[in-house]
């Protein structure tokens, strides 16, 4: 017991190595992330984004720092924040995220593992608003479990999802609230703010008859120009290639990921 205590307070110590090395804790790449945002990114376009941005874009430790979608735009704000003002040569933001996860609302059963773990630091609270603490607010006896390196029981996560699932093709308040803070956060540190859609499925497009509900709700956030490149960014390929309801086989993704990437920025280009 002592043996795996020690593993796991080495694992989340260290988590660029465990994450190196295997370690089973999806919260544990998104901590490195967090920390790769404080150090040298040395480029001047930050990328950050899901997990299916992360198959055409993996994370290297860098300018990549692409996690997965329950880190939500609010998690994406703090790792923003601090790259910027660690990074000042950094002009350029890219936020990739599939339509059916941009709009993710914060409750939800991956919420704890992949935003409040890594996540709920003193330094971070202070950035963060009611939008976050009004709604952790209502678990106080779950604080304990940030102390709990590795699930080993079922107490070891929070499942804030209660049952009450949301439709993939639209925008939470919550969501439209952190891109609006993100897009702020980068004008005001005079920094190009983008929004990218990574490849869909061309069932999610039929199914949402092309994002139509997520479109009517754009207006009057302030947010017009940005949502505009973004749909515009979106390309989609046979569901045949899909190994999942969202993410990509990884073959398809490495006989055209250049293409992938290539469709994606040229929907995003201001030129």
């Amino acid at each position: 017991m002592l043996c795996f205590c020690c593993v796991a307070w080495a694992a989340f110590r260290f988590p660029e190595a465990a994450s190196d090395l295997g370690y089973p804790k999806a919260w544990m790449s998104v901590l490195r992330c967090a920390n790769a945002a404080k150090r040298n990114i040395g480029s001047d376009t930050l990328y950050i984004g899901d997990s299916v941005a992360g198959q055409i874009m993996p994370y290297n430790g860098k300018n990549v720092l692409t996690s997965n979608g329950s880190v939500y735009a609010v998690g994406n704000y703090l790792l923003v924040d601090d790259a910027l003002s660690n990074n000042p040569d950094i002009t350029t933001v890219i936020y990739m995220s599939i339509p059916q996860v941009i709009g993710h609302k914060f409750e939800r059963r991956r919420t704890w593992n992949n935003f409040v773990k890594p996540f709920w630091l003193p330094e971070n609270v202070e950035r963060l608003d009611s939008t976050v603490t009004d709604k952790l607010d209502k678990y106080p006896a779950s604080w304990a479990q940030l102390f709990i390196p590795v699930k080993f029981l079922p107490i070891s996560e929070v499942d804030m999802e209660n049952g009450v699932k949301k439709p993939l093709d639209v925008l939470s308040p919550f969501a439209i609230h952190w891109l609006q803070r993100l897009n702020e956060l980068c004008e005001e540190r005079n920094v190009a703010f983008r929004i990218a859609s990574p490849p869909v499925a061309r069932n999610a497009v039929a199914e949402s008859n092309d994002w139509s509900a997520m479109r009517q709700q754009v207006p009057g956030t302030g947010l017009e120009e940005l949502f505009e490149m973004y749909f515009r960014s979106i390309a989609s390929y046979p569901d045949s290639m899909l190994k999942d309801r969202m993410h990509w086989k990884r073959e398809f993704v490495e006989a055209d990921r250049e293409e992938m990437i290539a469709r994606m920025m040229a929907g995003i280009s201001t030129k």
